[in-house]
């Protein structure tokens, strides 16, 4: 199957955002970064994003501190195994020819817009976390 040019720049941003996340947990854990502060909500107003902690949660992971990572940021969780799963998924449509991330992307977003109570119950969750953060002082 031929990728068109905005099915390659998909590829090719989550294959960048995807080694830059991986870049930055590599240099996080080697150093031992805890508290470097990169959210830009949080310089410029001083309240943490929702995203906040997620880092030290997935080095929490790493080091089999599962429910320190929970209590740090549950998205650890989430973005832990996008970062394994997605490269292998990538790579997997590139060798293959086949574009089965980008319509599967496709289809959640596409189910979000049609299931107005599965993006709301996505939106609250998001929320609680933001909260959650924000209770926590993160």
């Amino acid at each position: 199957m031929a990728y068109t040019t905005s099915i390659k720049r998909f590829y090719g941003w989550w294959f960048v955002f995807l080694l830059a996340g991986w870049l930055w947990l590599t240099v996080s854990v080697i150093n031992n970064v805890q508290h470097l502060n990169v959210c830009i909500l949080k310089t410029v107003t001083g309240v943490p994003c929702p995203a906040c902690g997620t880092t030290r949660s997935v080095q929490a992971i790493t080091k089999a501190n599962w429910k320190e990572a929970f209590f740090i940021n549950p998205f650890g969780y989430l973005a832990l195994a996008a970062m394994i799963i997605l490269p292998i998924w990538l790579l997997a449509d590139v060798v293959t020819k086949k574009r089965s991330l980008y319509s599967s992307m496709h289809i959640v977003e596409n189910k979000l817009k049609q299931n107005k109570i599965l993006a709301v119950a996505l939106a609250i969750i998001i929320i609680a976390n933001w909260i959650w953060n924000i209770y926590k002082n993160l």
